[in-house]
């Protein structure tokens, strides 16, 4: 198993959950960037626009920057005096209702370092519940060829090489590699019901079916923190852009489905 710090690739077996093909359908939305457009937002620090809120360490480390006309978030790893882990917020608080689903979008993108010992562990969105204790996280982090990849936060047993609710927490490597620079569409949908969560990319499914929450006893998301985790002098930086969380309902279930695992397409697609 390849091994980078506490970073475990899971190039494992998992078991295909069972899903609903009736159609879901919207119920709230809880924040929408906008993707971080004009003139809702405004160049400079994303910390105090919109009820974003700033962990004191991060400081400036969230830039609003304008990229070839396109306005997204700019987050630096360890230079500037930045070092360690630094995130911000907006304020996400719901308990989500019988056949609720909380579902957190963003785009993002990383640079590298030099070497895989030289880059930033990642750039996350970073999933709490509604007393601050972690529920899940995913991103982009790098592998030990320094190839920017997809992780997750959840529970895996090393053994067995399954995701399990019993697990200890790691984090697991789930897809890629993707190139440097290019931008990930990733959606999580939370199931506070069955305390777990599936990911995709690009629109399309991982195929590694339910990833186990971290925090098994949550009710309710409170925030999705953009973050950043990285260390003193570390130069790599990374993007995020159309962050966005929002609520759907799952009807009642007139027919169940296999998840079928499906090829990554990682091509740079706004949302409007």
């Amino acid at each position: 198993m390849r091994q980078f710090g506490t970073l475990a690739a899971a190039a494992a077996v998992v078991c295909v959950g069972l899903i609903s093909v009736s159609k879901v359908s919207a119920q709230v939305t809880l924040f929408d960037s906008g993707g971080f457009s004009a003139p809702a937002y405004a160049l400079g620090n994303l910390g105090g626009q919109n009820g974003w809120i700033n962990d004191p360490a991060a400081s400036t480390r969230f830039q609003v920057v304008d990229i070839a006309g396109n306005q997204l978030v700019r987050a630096a790893g360890g230079t500037n005096g930045n070092s360690n882990t630094s995130w911000v917020f907006p304020d996400a608080t719901y308990t989500p209702g019988a056949l609720e689903q909380v579902v957190i979008e963003a785009d993002i993108a990383r640079g590298v370092g030099a070497t895989a010992a030289a880059s930033s562990f990642g750039w996350f969105v970073d999933v709490y519940g509604l007393t601050g204790t972690r529920t899940f996280r995913f991103g982009l982090g790098v592998n030990g060829m320094n190839q920017p990849v997809i992780i997750v936060t959840s529970r895996f047993n090393a053994t067995t090489q399954l995701f399990d609710p019993t697990a200890p927490v790691a984090n697991l490597i789930v897809s890629g590699p993707i190139a440097v620079n290019a931008f990930v569409s990733l959606k999580a949908t939370a199931d506070y019901t069955t305390k777990s969560f599936t990911l995709s990319a690009n629109g399309t499914d991982l195929g590694l079916g339910f990833f186990p929450f971290v925090d098994l006893a949550t009710t309710g998301i409170g925030d999705a923190d953009l973050q950043v985790s990285s260390a003193a002098g570390r130069l790599d930086v990374g993007f995020f852009d159309n962050y966005k969380v929002s609520t759907v309902i799952i009807p009642e279930p007139s027919a169940l489905g296999l998840l079928a695992p499906a090829g990554l397409v990682l091509a740079r697609r706004r949302r409007v």
